[in-house]
């Protein structure tokens, strides 16, 4: 659906000096919107009562054109100084803003041809800076064969009457293939957009998809649906929600380089884990060792040590419990003697702990080195993270070095050292996810 904005001006809807059509006119034969928004100020509005001329060349041209006339006039009674921008910038802008908000889907076509030159001006800058597109249109000069204006044909005579001339409308209709369009589209660079695609590569140079999706919903008008579909994607995997990440990038036809194979929700989380080191923010990254120093030491002690989770594990609402009652059979009863529960203790709490899971790596682990590395992530666990955790603290890369004796960037490197150890098969690639995820993005651009 296509809608029209139109200042009327003194060449509407034919010159005074010749019966080539006028801008208004010429933008509606050759675009054909479907409503038509006519700005007339005094000047304009009293010739519009007296003689009604811009419509019925309006209606003359859609009869001859086959289609519904649809329109609104928008009258300035008190509108006399026709030549302030700063008053037509304010007011066109509230006006485009509800045209926009009544037609959702359409093309807002501009009229900068027609009014004076503080209309087209604040026309043409509001093109440039509002968050949905415009299309503006010039109409230039009719010209003869000879490519010299057509003007003075009424030379030392009165100004013509343009109802005296509706009869062009027909014959221009009639000769349509003769009759080159003038209509040109202006240049449409809309410097919001392009200040604001500038404020999301930065939030994703940052990594925050929040951020960026935020700014993309205030020019998602001028983004392609690939584009916008990304960014949503990208916030959703931050937000760990494969599910509507691989929703979005299905229907687009897209992926983000993620890890395919086995354990891809551990490896999705690490890649998580690494972001958070990325943007500084130490007391989410240390928070979030815990769950997965969990989910690496458990997927340790059933490659490596054949440690039975189906038996060993309940899944409940509050999440990962021992079952008791396997434990205390003698088919378990090493495994016990590791955690040491007390049968006779009712009140013992079966809820999984790291450290549990630690022990058991240290017990029933063949390769030291893997031992070893266990010991360093539930060391820089104990050491920083509960503080981080129960505490209100500021946590800091020289605070960070002082409780653990790492820094984040040394932190991580022991996760990637200790998953590579155990034989999760990575693609050296895969830690790069994120920065390969980015660059498609800005590339859809």
């Amino acid at each position: 659906m296509k809608v029209l904005f139109s200042p009327i001006g003194n060449t509407d809807p034919i010159p005074s000096t010749n019966t080539e059509e006028g801008s208004l006119i010429h933008i509606c034969r050759f675009y054909q919107p479907e409503k038509i928004y006519l700005y007339m100020s005094k000047a304009i509005l009293d010739i519009h009562k007296k003689d009604n001329r811009y419509i019925l060349f309006l209606k003359e041209l859609y009869r001859c054109l086959g289609k519904e006339l649809d329109y609104e006039i928008i009258e300035r009674e008190d509108l006399i100084d026709v030549h302030k921008f700063d008053d037509f910038y304010s007011d066109f802008r509230v006006i485009l803003d509800n045209i926009h908000k009544e037609n959702p889907k359409a093309d807002i076509l501009l009229n900068i041809s027609s009014g004076t030159p503080a209309m087209k001006s604040a026309l043409f800058v509001l093109t440039a800076f509002r968050q949905y597109k415009l299309t503006p249109i010039q109409v230039s000069a009719p010209f003869d064969s000879k490519r010299r204006p057509i003007s003075g044909i009424n030379k030392g005579q009165e100004a013509i009457n343009p109802l005296d001339y509706l009869h062009i409308i027909e014959e221009n209709t009639i000769f349509a293939k003769d009759y080159k369009s003038r209509c040109e589209i202006a240049s449409r660079v809309n410097l919001n957009y392009e200040l604001k695609k500038e404020i999301i590569n930065n939030h994703l140079k940052e990594y925050n998809y929040p951020a960026a999706l935020s700014v993309a919903e205030t020019i998602k008008d001028f983004l392609s649906e690939k584009s916008f579909s990304l960014i949503e994607a990208a916030n959703e995997r931050f937000a760990l929600n494969s599910y509507k990440m691989n929703l979005l990038l299905h229907k687009i036809k897209e992926n983000f380089f993620t890890h395919r194979g086995d354990y891809a929700d551990i490896v999705e989380y690490m890649l998580y884990v690494d972001v958070l080191r990325k943007r500084e923010l130490l007391l989410e990254f240390l928070r979030a060792l815990t769950p997965l120093n969990y989910e690496l030491f458990l997927l340790n002690l059933k490659l490596h040590c054949g440690f039975d989770t189906k038996n060993l594990i309940r899944k409940t609402e509050k999440g990962d419990v021992w079952n008791l009652k396997n434990l205390y059979s003698e088919e378990f009863e090493h495994i016990n003697n590791i955690l040491n529960f007390n049968p006779n203790n009712p009140k013992q709490s079966n809820i999984i702990n790291n450290f549990q899971l630690y022990k058991l790596i240290e017990n029933l682990e063949t390769q030291r080195n893997i031992v070893k590395q266990a010991k360093i992530l539930r060391s820089i666990e104990a050491n920083a993270r509960n503080e981080a955790a129960h505490q209100i603290v500021c946590i800091d890369e020289n605070s960070l070095k002082d409780k653990t004796g790492f820094n984040s960037e040394e932190i991580m490197n022991h996760i990637k050292k200790f998953v590579k150890s155990i034989d999760i098969n990575l693609n050296d690639q895969i830690w790069n996810s994120y920065d390969m995820m980015n660059q498609k993005i800005k590339s859809s651009y």
